[in-house]
């Protein structure tokens, strides 16, 4: 069976979205990032509406709960 994939999160700068693509990675979430370049150019970046993480919609809950719970561990610390 062959998934779309779907716009899951968008980040302002490029380190933001590379830090949660390497998390969901890591966990075998099938993801990958659009408009990376365009968001180190904050006028490229706003026209493009930001660096976006897209994920397979078979993994899309998986994804919430890793970045929700990596947010969690965030705060306890």
């Amino acid at each position: 069976m062959k998934y779309s994939f779907i716009v899951f999160r968008t980040y302002s700068f490029p380190h933001q979205a590379e830090m949660d693509l390497n998390k969901l990675q890591n966990e075998g979430v099938d993801a990958y990032l659009s408009d990376a370049n365009m968001g180190s150019f904050s006028f490229l970046g706003a026209a493009t509406g930001g660096v976006k993480i897209h994920v397979s919609e078979k993994d899309l809950e998986r994804a919430d709960e890793i970045l929700s719970d990596n947010k969690t561990q965030s705060n306890n610390e």
